[in-house]
Parts: C-alpha cells; structure tokens; sequence
C-alpha cells in the first residue's frame, strides 16, 4: 500500500476513534472544558521543488478556537509537527510550528482559514560514506497557510472536520510547500 494510502488510512481511523469516545472524552474533562479545542491528522502532499526532496509525509494540528460561535469571524492558535521522509541523501524532514490563523465561517458548516506560522525546521542527512557522518542541520522559518474546511456534526457538541489546504514555508532559495489534507475533531 502506498504511503499516501496508509497515512489517509491511519487519519480516518483516527478521526473515527475520537468521534466515538469524544463523549467519555467531555465527561472525563469537566463536560466541556476542552470547549473550542481541535485536533487533526493530515497526509501531506510536498508539491514543488521540495517534493523532489522528501516522500509524502504526514502530520499533526492542535487548535485553539478564539471568539464565539456562531460569529462569521474568528480565529484559532495553531500548534503543528509536520514529518517528511526524505530523498537521496536526505534522511527525513521535520517541521514543528507555533501560529495564528483568520478563520471565515460561511454557514454552519463550511469555513475559509489563513494565517502566519513560526516554524523550527531540522533536516536529518544520512551518511554518504562510511568517512561522512550523517549530520542534522536546524533553523526556524516563517510560513504561510491557507485553506478550506468543513464541519460535520451539531455545531453545539462534537463535531468532526476535513481541511484541503497549502502551506509555505520561506526556507532559504528554494521554499518548502505542501498541500495537508487533514481530518480530525472539534469539542
């Protein structure tokens, strides 16, 4: 199975287990506590020049809802890991990422986000001889995301969501752009 399938597979698997025990979930958290609180795994499409350098990886979102429901705008804190396996000499590629994105609300259910991230990069090399140690090079970077989401379920309790988006990142000459397909849940 290709790792695309196993990703997507694994993240609709995941999202349905949390679908089905988000209510033990409220309980154990003082029946709402965990109140504008998301969390999503994506599959990760490099697109570019950076999909010459990693393989399809997979990642992790934690949001923060800021305002109130109901309202066409708000706006969320964004918590990410992003892991990229890599190509040639490269070993993997990790993104983790702090930011705040503008979320639109169209309806009930169908929503527009963008926003600004900071982002701490590490790329892992492999060793290219037995004289040259694999090495780790670190460094943080800026980004862009932007996208387009739908919520399943009474906007009232647990909701699942499904988000299409791109992300950026200003990594040097060349940027790092992928497009995360991420599902997840809403308390």
């Amino acid at each position: 199975m290709p790792a695309f399938a196993r990703i997507a597979l694994t993240a609709a698997l995941t999202a349905a287990f949390l679908t089905a025990t988000s209510s033990v979930a409220s309980a154990q958290f003082g029946g709402g506590s965990l109140r504008g609180t998301s969390v999503g795994l994506s599959a990760n499409a490099p697109i570019g020049d950076f999909d010459t350098k990693v393989q399809t990886g997979f990642g992790l979102a934690l949001y923060t809802g800021l305002g109130e429901p109901g309202e066409a705008w708000s706006g969320r804190g964004t918590f990410g890991f992003d892991r990229f396996g890599g190509k040639g000499t490269l070993e993997n590629v990790q993104f983790i990422s702090y930011g705040f994105n503008i979320v639109h609300h169209s309806g009930t259910g169908f929503y527009q986000f963008g926003g600004l991230g900071l982002h701490t990069t590490t790329y892992n090399y492999k060793s290219q001889t037995d004289a040259v140690a694999a090495g780790t090079r670190n460094g943080s970077n800026f980004g862009l995301t932007g996208g387009i989401g739908v919520n399943f379920g009474a906007p009232e309790g647990t909701q699942t969501f499904v988000e299409f988006a791109a992300t950026t990142l200003f990594t040097g000459n060349k940027n790092s752009s992928w497009f995360p397909v991420r599902i997840g849940i809403r308390f």
